[in-house]
């Protein structure tokens, strides 16, 4: 095991859904993303197969950036 968080922590859909989860429990936050609660905590934890790098985060990513707002994509701040 590394103690190098996961790219997607740097990410700007992350810092959304981690402000999203402040003070609000996750499986508030999971319906509003049609997730499962367990998915919105293993990513912020960097745990499971999040955190070992097995699952992508793009599906969470699209559905935060899409529920909490954002830029769309890397390539479209690239622009």
């Amino acid at each position: 095991m590394t103690d190098t968080p996961p790219s997607y922590m740097s990410q700007a859909w992350f810092a959304l859904l981690r402000d999203a989860c402040t003070g609000r429990p996750r499986s508030e936050v999971a319906a509003q993303l049609h997730i499962s609660p367990a998915a919105v905590s293993q990513v912020l934890n960097a745990s499971g197969k999040y955190g070992a790098g097995k699952a992508r985060t793009d599906r969470i990513a699209r559905r935060v950036l899409d529920t909490f707002g954002g830029p769309a994509t890397d390539e479209e701040t690239r622009a």
